[in-house]
């Protein structure tokens, strides 16, 4: 996976009311939502692992052979009683197009589009279960 892109610090910080295992289970939900309405370019998100406090994900390929971008979830609470959520891209891995083998164009994240409509279906969610939730996006 690459090193970095402009757009590798994308993600989103929320403060809630929310207990963090209750954001981690309202994001398996929206990753599971997001993989099954959406499959941008044929990808879809999985679960690789979950702690009390993270929960680590993926976006795959086809057929899930190829992992084309890695992501998490952290929640840690906060000394007010609020919890604060924030996803962010680990790894990834970029296109770039190319005319007779020469490089053209920016390069793109592969999977982007899919942890967008992730990150996009998460504010939602997060907004309707606490409308007081703090959302900013990076």
């Amino acid at each position: 996976m690459s090193a970095s892109h402009v757009r590798s610090g994308s993600g989103i910080d929320v403060t809630t009311s929310t207990t963090g295992e209750v954001l981690l289970d309202t994001v398996l939900d929206v990753a599971g939502r997001t993989a099954s309405q959406n499959r941008i370019g044929g990808h879809h998100i999985v679960v690789k692992r979950r702690t009390p406090s993270r929960l680590y994900l993926a976006i795959e390929g086809r057929g899930g052979l190829v992992t084309v971008m890695t992501f998490h979830a952290v929640v840690t609470p906060d000394n007010s009683g609020q919890t604060l959520l924030q996803t962010g891209i680990d790894g990834f891995q970029t296109q770039q197009s190319k005319f007779m083998l020469i490089p053209v164009g920016a390069k793109r994240l592969t999977g982007l589009a899919t942890y967008e409509a992730f990150t996009s279906n998460l504010r939602v969610a997060l907004k309707q279960s606490d409308t007081a939730a703090q959302v900013v996006t990076r």
